[in-house]
């Protein structure tokens, strides 16, 4: 169970288990302006950020997801989590077709093990 006040391990207060205070608004900040830099964007995050492009990523997608984030910068975070999103929903179409189905179903229809259940439903 996940503490009050936290969410996939960063506070409303924009800290994380690093104690970053305020590391998601940097990295708001970041994505809405790395494009003026120059520079790509994995070594334009490795100068401004200091962090490997991987942990930029776990970072800006926890961050999307904070309310405190959506207050910030609502049409950037809008904009980001319509681009997941819809990354999501290409990289896993068959999740998006039958809500509530889960990774379960599409497990099982991988392995030939689709129950009776899950035939009737389509």
């Amino acid at each position: 169970m996940r503490p009050q006040g936290k969410m996939n391990g960063m506070s409303m207060a924009g800290e994380g288990h690093d104690g970053a205070e305020g590391r998601w608004r940097e990295v708001l900040d970041f994505e809405r302006t790395w494009w003026q830099a120059g520079a790509s964007k994995d070594a334009a995050i490795r100068e401004r950020l200091g962090m490997s492009p991987t942990r930029y990523y776990q970072v800006l997608n926890r961050a999307i997801d904070l309310q405190a984030s959506l207050e910030y910068d609502p049409m950037l975070v809008r904009r980001l989590r319509r681009l997941r999103d819809r990354r999501r929903r290409i990289r896993f179409p068959d999740r998006t077709e039958r809500p509530g189905a889960g990774g379960a179903a599409l497990w099982r229809a991988e392995e030939g093990t689709v129950g009776r259940r899950d035939r009737e439903r389509g």
